[in-house]
């Protein structure tokens, strides 16, 4: 597993690199805000606590559509007596919902969404819930932007029961096209 977290981001890093890049020859027509316009395609690589990728469709300069999902493993190694152990926990998580981007004279612009959250976790089955962000995004232009989020979710358990969670840092490099 540990494999598959070495090989991931390197690839995320990639894929923006070279969205960055077809964004940038794409021409897409800037709005005067210095944001993506309706119809504008976007994609997004995030880190933090997991890796994340999401994929965004601009109804307006202000409002975009989200579809997108996390994968999080950790390790934690114990020991008792004579008996050693490791256990590896992975939590994957898929989300669609809408994103709304405040306005900005200087480049920064307020976000927050919200939507639907299917998690599923190592030995815990599946989950249902939903999620809330907050945060800010920088536009260098209209094509290319890096931000910084918090996420709160809450999800229901398969076998009943109700979890809360909290990410307290997302950072998101995001190219439009």
């Amino acid at each position: 597993m540990a494999l598959i977290f070495r090989l991931v981001t390197p690839v995320l890093v990639g894929a923006v690199a070279a969205m960055s890049f077809c964004a940038a020859l794409s021409g897409q027509p800037a709005a005067r805000t210095g944001a993506p316009v309706a119809g504008t395609w976007g994609g997004e690589a995030s880190v933090g606590t997991g890796q994340g990728a999401s994929l965004l469709l601009f109804q307006s300069p202000r409002w975009a559509l989200l579809a997108g999902g996390t994968i999080q493993s950790t390790t934690s190694t114990f020991v008792g007596g004579d008996v050693a152990g490791t256990n590896r926990f992975t939590l994957t998580a898929l989300r669609v919902g809408a994103r709304r981007y405040g306005r900005s004279g200087l480049g920064i612009r307020p976000i927050a969404g919200l939507g639907l959250l299917v998690a599923g976790a190592t030995g815990d089955g599946t989950q249902v819930g939903g999620y809330g962000e907050l945060g800010a995004a920088y536009f260098f232009n209209p094509h290319v932007s890096l931000g910084a989020s918090a996420e709160l979710n809450i999800l229901a358990r398969d076998g009943g029961g109700t979890s809360f969670g909290a990410t307290l840092a997302r950072l998101t490099g995001a190219v439009y096209f």
